[in-house]
């Protein structure tokens, strides 16, 4: 598979798996499956946060990674905490996933709840080393590849303190870098900040709001390609043959199919960030594994990407419009 340097000068893929979903609607050898999946296909990048599963993905990805440390790097995120174990909490987590799985509403509205109780903008020294605790542990590492402020704003990101004891975990070998991952508004204001550009950033990058430019920055990762990019593509052509019937003769790939669909956004995502990460996540073995190709050769030409970039622009005016319905 493609790969990339670290900023610590370590090798890993440049397509990784992200954990966001690794838990939900499904159970830990599902979960583990998929992480399997993607380590057989190439994949050597995961990235988790602690606010994951609900706290749980850390542990099912530290268990996957106990005997294959060596051969992968792992980036987690501090700054958004989950609800804290206790019984009865770890109760209700068990009985509701348990709805979930056979209720794909149930797992949504779970999702939307669990948004509104976790605790934001937790960024401090002292929690920088807390929460990095909790993580070494759950993850059963004495090391982190990446270290990441989870939705950091400009503002948290400015910190002295909090940049000096990042930098401390750096020497003392503890994580290899650090950077913000956060939504792309606030990580362009970062970007225009006075001083050292952060050594890693991560945010939202697709189709239709390509990676950030960044200037200085060691290592870029982008997450998101599949998302906006399947279900505005997918709206466009859904019940309009002659557009699908355009799209496919000019990309010759089923748009309407997201197994089709999903592996060129993944490859143009790994042609518009090149050097860089891009993270994907999916709960279907199969897709993992049809995604991951793109990594390990050239299955699209360059004028298949050029061409879904100038296709993309079809797309603008709905994203538009559906901008402005949101904002009323």
């Amino acid at each position: 598979m493609r790969s990339v340097i670290l900023p610590d000068g370590r090798q890993t893929s440049a397509l990784g798996f992200g954990c966001a979903a690794l838990v939900g609607g499904r159970t830990r050898k599902e979960s583990a499956r998929l992480l399997e999946a993607a380590f057989d296909a190439g994949i050597r990048h995961f990235d988790v946060a602690r606010v994951y599963g609900t706290g749980d993905a850390e542990a099912i990805l530290g268990a996957f990674a106990r005997s294959r440390r060596d051969e992968i790097t792992i980036a987690t995120k501090f700054g958004i905490d989950p609800l804290p174990s206790t019984r009865s909490v770890d109760l209700a987590k068990r009985v509701v996933r348990s709805v979930a799985r056979r209720s794909p509403r149930v797992l949504a509205l779970l999702r939307s709840q669990t948004e509104r109780v976790v605790t934001r903008g937790a960024f401090s020294p002292e929690k920088a080393r807390s929460s990095l605790d909790v993580s070494l542990r759950c993850l059963g590492t004495q090391r982190l590849d990446i270290y990441l402020l989870h939705g950091c704003t400009p503002d948290d990101w400015a910190q002295q303190a909090l940049m000096e004891e990042l930098e401390a975990l750096v020497a003392r070998g503890t994580i290899g870098a650090f950077g913000p991952a956060t939504g792309r508004e606030s990580a362009a204001r970062i970007l225009d900040l006075p001083g050292t550009p952060p050594a890693v950033l991560q945010s939202e990058a697709d189709l239709l709001d390509p990676p950030l430019s960044a200037p200085g920055v060691a290592l870029s990762v982008t997450f998101g390609c599949l998302r906006r990019g399947l279900a505005a593509i997918g709206g466009h052509v859904s019940g309009d043959r002659p557009a699908a019937a355009r799209w496919r003769t000019e990309l010759g790939v089923d748009v309407t199919s997201p197994d089709e669909l999903g592996p060129l956004l993944v490859a143009e995502a790994l042609d518009a960030n090149p050097g860089g990460i891009v993270l994907f996540s999916s709960g279907s073995e199969r897709r993992i594994e049809r995604c991951a190709s793109v990594a390990t050769g050239e299955p699209f030409a360059a004028a298949q990407l050029d061409a879904l970039r100038r296709l993309a622009g079809e797309l603008r005016p709905a994203e538009d419009l559906l901008r402005c319905r949101r904002s009323r």
